[in-house]
């Protein structure tokens, strides 16, 4: 049988012509291969576990262009979702199209123009497809950041580091998350655990910062 590496990566169709696709991550996802080949994960997780790694020592990451997230990306060490805000940058016509595409009821039409509520706004890209006359346009563009997910006998949701990072902070950040990985773990631990045992503000201002 052969023996399992000490990460695993996955994605979705996204990037290989899906419709609901924001973001095109082919590129990046061949970098974070390299850069968890590079942290020597597989070494690493043996020399902890003492023995032949299992599927649950693995540290895993997953990339979904939407926030469909097809590839699970909330029950990963390290997810990331497609982010893309839409932008108003024509004449609105007020068709109504942009609130029937949109599923969060985060869009209405009102006298002039489409109101967006950011609380409900999943940043999907849907209703800037659906708009016809081309007022809505794709604006800010980027990946949420989700760590610490994971299935097992106590499963964990992974939650939102940051969101609209770009490649290069995406990949600033993982190296941050596995650095901490790293220090933090003993006996092959998922990373989840580790978040839970240092609590959530004192990792991210491991991660992100005293000022995050």
């Amino acid at each position: 049988m052969k023996e399992l590496t000490g990460f695993r990566v996955k994605a979705c169709r996204g990037a290989r012509g899906c419709p609901n696709a924001v973001t095109s991550s082919a590129t990046l996802l061949e970098r974070i291969e390299d850069l968890l080949r590079r942290e020597k994960l597989t070494e690493f997780l043996q020399e902890k576990v003492g023995g032949p790694l299992r599927h649950h020592h693995q540290f895993r990451v997953a990339i979904s262009e939407c926030p469909n997230a097809c590839s699970q990306v909330h029950i990963q060490d390290f997810g990331l979702i497609g982010q893309m805000e839409p932008e108003l940058t024509g004449e609105c016509t007020k068709c109504g199209s942009c609130e029937e595409a949109c599923e969060e009821g985060a869009i209405r039409v009102e006298d002039r123009f489409p109101v967006i509520d950011p609380e409900r706004c999943l940043n999907c890209g849907a209703c800037v497809r659906a708009c016809a006359s081309g007022a809505l346009t794709p604006g800010r563009t980027g990946y949420q950041i989700l760590v610490g997910g994971k299935l097992g006998r106590h499963p964990r949701l992974a939650q939102e580091l940051v969101s609209f990072a770009t490649e290069e902070e995406v990949l600033q950040i993982l190296k941050k998350v596995i650095s901490f990985y790293k220090a933090h773990n003993r006996r092959g631990e998922r990373l989840g655990q580790l978040i839970e045992e240092v609590g959530w503000s004192n990792f991210r201002k491991a991660i992100l910062g005293e000022d995050s």
